[in-house]
């Protein structure tokens, strides 16, 4: 009796995510990423609906062991598994959906801000869960726990704090600042004379303390450190800005905007509710724009796992144009620091009508030369 055909799946939580020239497996559960060459994935991707052998055939047995090592190391890596019932491992949902009217908010305080009580109570109402309080001044802790006895029986689940370093409180202090609420989850010390970061495991949450000062300027940049990988994030990815989705923020005069870090507001909590402002046309614009309607991201292989604001952009005319300050180059797979990078502009051509046009011929030439070089090495 013939045996069961074997057949070479991913686990439904590894989802790849093709860019120009690599491909990267999320896997949403673990939070790693593998990243591979486009040629070896197109191998694993060709395979998912023929059995192994079968498919083994298809190339006369010239790639049996290259097939072979490579369905081995993705088994090794938790990515994939053999198995005889391909259709008992249906693929994984990829909706996403929220009850919350917002679900983060950043709420930046000045020395003479004044918070009536009306505002925590349309915070609460909206269902947030994470909220960012950037005090601009040199704070005492009194005035933390004014604002934070505001959320004690809020729903909130996460609350950040970034503060102004105040030399006259020792490190004692700052720890003293981590427990006054269960639910903060770090504490960013601005402007600080030494950089230091401090995990809490037993609390699970941290205190970081940087010499940089914080600006609305610090919004949009995008490095490697800043990914992210989980499942809630690459659901809402697929539809969302995962930047600006669901995210208000109340600026230091009180203005209600998408983000800090943009001129345009949608009116003033002293007399519109939170409610209103995102009611307002245009307020939920920006929280449609995907990655993958963003001139060079869509051809990047790490759109699912960074976030962009549309604050800072090359191309301010038009709404899709790629970051600003992003520094990838996803047509050769190079970061700005890595030798023989070029920057995206070399890689095609840009116009208002059709955005960047990657062009292939140049695309192939600069490859060919970075792989040369690397055969050098």
């Amino acid at each position: 009796m013939k045996d069961k055909e074997v057949y070479f799946l991913l686990y439904a939580s590894c989802i790849p995510v093709s860019g120009y020239k690599q491909t990267v497996i999320c896997d949403t559960n673990n939070e790693v990423a593998k990243i591979l060459p486009n040629d070896l994935f197109n191998l694993v991707a060709k395979s998912k609906d023929t059995d192994v052998e079968t498919f083994k055939k298809i190339y006369h047995g010239e790639y049996d062991e290259i097939i072979d090592n490579l369905f081995n190391h993705l088994i090794t890596e938790n990515i994939g598994f053999y198995t005889n019932n391909p259709q008992c491992f249906p693929k994984m949902s990829l909706l996403w959906e929220t009850p919350q009217l917002l679900t983060n908010i950043v709420l930046v305080i000045k020395k003479d801000s004044v918070l009536e009580n009306s505002i925590f109570n349309q915070i609460e109402e909206s269902g947030c869960e994470t909220i960012q309080i950037r005090f601009l001044f040199n704070f005492e802790i009194y005035d933390i726990e004014k604002i934070l006895q505001n959320f004690h029986k809020s729903r909130l689940r996460s609350i950040e704090l970034i503060l102004l370093y105040n030399p006259v409180y020792k490190l004692k202090e700052y720890h003293k600042i981590l427990q006054l609420e269960p639910r903060i989850t770090s504490v960013f010390v601005y402007s600080s004379p030494f950089n230091k970061t401090i995990i809490n495991k037993r609390l699970q949450n941290f205190l970081v303390f940087s010499t940089n000062n914080i600006s609305e300027n610090d919004c949009g940049v995008i490095r490697q450190y800043y990914f992210r990988i989980n499942t809630l994030l690459f659901t809402e990815s697929q539809n969302h800005n995962t930047c600006l989705n669901r995210k208000l923020c109340i600026d230091s005069d009180g203005n209600i905007k998408n983000c800090i870090s943009m001129n345009r507001n949608f009116g003033n909590i002293k007399g519109t509710t939170l409610l209103e402002a995102i009611e307002k046309e245009g307020f939920k614009d920006l929280w449609f724009i995907t990655k993958d309607q963003i001139d060079i991201c869509k051809d990047c292989e790490f759109r699912y796992m960074c976030t962009d604001c549309r604050s800072f952009i090359k191309d301010t005319d038009n709404i899709y144009s790629q970051p600003a300050k992003c520094t990838y180059n996803p047509y050769i797979a190079k970061w700005a620091e890595e030798e023989g990078y070029v920057p995206v502009e070399e890689c095609g051509s840009y116009n208002k009508e059709t955005g960047f046009v990657p062009d292939i011929e140049k695309i192939t030439a600069i490859n060919e030369k970075n792989n040369q070089q690397q055969v050098t090495d």
